[in-house]
């Protein structure tokens, strides 16, 4: 590297307004050899350029080009189609622990239930909607085989509903997983339902 004197000699001048040829003869004269005048002006007119920036490596630009690539609007649709999707899912979901194993067959349903647990005097409703595009009649119900008595439905139009209710039963006759049947003038519907206690508790 050429003397740092002579590169401040060599900057100073210039900024004065002397010109290339102008500092190297009056350097030549000082003594000065061409070679290291050449390097001091080269040094303050044309210094070292910058070393290139080595490129990113491949695999960096293919973790961030595809979210690069996918427009932003698309981005918050899909953000957008699922919050709208667990909204969806939690209103159609039953909230609590509601009947289960609710019975639908032949255009006969039984649609809910509602079962007082208090030993001896429990007490039980059964909802049946008829489902079928004509009425029904003398609709009763079994459990098992055993007809229910003291409840008869003697008529029920297409689309309505009505309930079988039952007082002073015994929990324990009617808790857990039970085969119920209605029976209509029309149609024969017969399935399992498990029966949990809606309140109270079987003592």
């Amino acid at each position: 590297m050429p003397d740092p004197r002579l590169i401040a000699y060599v900057k100073q001048n210039l900024q004065l307004g002397y010109t290339e040829e102008q500092l190297r003869k009056t350097l030549v004269s000082a003594g000065y050899n061409v070679r290291i005048i050449d390097d001091a002006i080269d040094t303050v007119l044309r210094p070292q350029e910058l070393k290139p920036i080595q490129p990113a490596p491949a695999q960096e630009e293919q973790q961030s080009g595809f979210f690069d690539r996918v427009p932003i609007w698309m981005v918050a649709s899909a953000i957008g189609g699922v919050f709208l999707l667990v909204i969806i899912i939690v209103l159609i979901l039953p909230s609590g622990s509601g009947p289960s194993g609710l019975m639908s067959q032949e255009g006969i349903k039984i649609s809910a239930y509602d079962f007082s647990c208090a030993g001896p005097a429990s007490s039980l409703t059964i909802t049946v909607k008829n489902e079928r595009d004509e009425t029904i009649s003398d609709i009763q119900l079994f459990k098992g085989d055993a007809f229910q008595q003291g409840q008869l439905i003697s008529s029920l139009e297409s689309g309505a509903s009505s309930i079988y209710s039952y007082e002073s039963i015994n929990c324990m006759d009617w808790l857990g997983e039970k085969t119920i049947k209605i029976v209509s003038n029309k149609a024969t519907a017969e399935g399992s339902i498990k029966f949990t206690c809606s309140s109270g508790a079987c003592t």
